[in-house]
């Protein structure tokens, strides 16, 4: 998706207005990575003032690669980014 962007590449933050698709099992990895209910629930909150729709900050990416789904669905590479790796090939 943003391996076309060199690094340094700065870019907005858009919260999406629609909640993915996951069945929540976004907050399945957040907790395998020993994040409580409390830590999870304020990771993702918006802070004051911001909403679904909004950009909310300038994200600088740094280096970025091509993966492979066996790749993403490695354990580590899953807790970081909070997506299971056989959820990446939708169209999403």
């Amino acid at each position: 998706m943003f391996t076309t962007y060199p690094e340094g590449t700065q870019m907005l933050l858009h919260v999406g207005r629609r909640t993915y698709p996951d069945g929540n099992r976004h907050l399945e990895i957040m907790k395998s990575g020993g994040l409580n209910e409390d830590e999870i629930e304020q990771l993702k909150s918006l802070p004051p003032g911001f909403g679904k729709g909004m950009a909310v900050a300038i994200l600088e990416i740094g280096k970025t690669y091509e993966t492979t789904v066996q790749e993403r669905s490695d354990a580590e590479f899953q807790r970081n980014v909070a997506a299971y790796g056989k959820d990446s090939v939708d169209e999403w």
